[in-house]
């Protein structure tokens, strides 16, 4: 199975995104019931209308799951590559890491690490000194920052490669 994202649009104002998973991308549009609806509350309305009109799919995209694994091997966290994105670019990316590590399916990955395990791994980058290793919370915020930064350089990598 593959997850996909699909905008759901009602009018030009009124559209909805939900992540979905199916085999293909055919297979989203022939599995979603667009009568089936959440109360008008789920939608997103630029104009605040709240007119009835009939749904319709606007664009399904697969969403590719990036995967950093430490060198050691003893580290892996999926991360989709447009949030990877979010958190590798010039300048500071601090809190849109911060922000990325709060999202529940990122959050569960990172909650699962082991601080000791976390220490080892960051000392063997050799940019950080035994008291800054000590703060778990930011090991966190750096295990994520550096596993955004991997995954975006891979898939420049193997885009530059195809």
């Amino acid at each position: 199975m593959k997850k996909f994202e699909i905008i759901m649009t009602r009018d030009i104002t009124e559209s909805r995104r939900v992540t979905v998973f199916a085999e293909n991308a055919d297979a989203v549009n022939d599995m979603f019931d667009l009568e089936d609806l959440e109360p008008e509350t789920a939608w997103e309305t630029d104009d605040n209308s709240c007119g009835r009109r009939d749904a319709y799919i606007t664009d399904v995209e697969e969403i590719l799951n990036g995967i950093y694994v430490s060198g050691c091997g003893c580290l892996e966290i999926q991360i989709p590559l447009t949030l990877a994105a979010t958190g590798s670019h010039s300048g500071s990316c601090d809190l849109d890491v911060l922000a990325l590590s709060r999202l529940p399916e990122i959050k569960l990955q990172l909650d699962n690490i082991n601080p000791e395990t976390l220490r080892d791994v960051l000392d063997e980058y050799g940019a950080w000194g035994n008291e800054e290793l000590a703060d778990h919370k930011l090991n966190l915020q750096r295990i994520l920052w550096i596993a955004c930064g991997d995954i975006v350089d891979n898939e420049v990598y193997q885009a530059d490669e195809s």
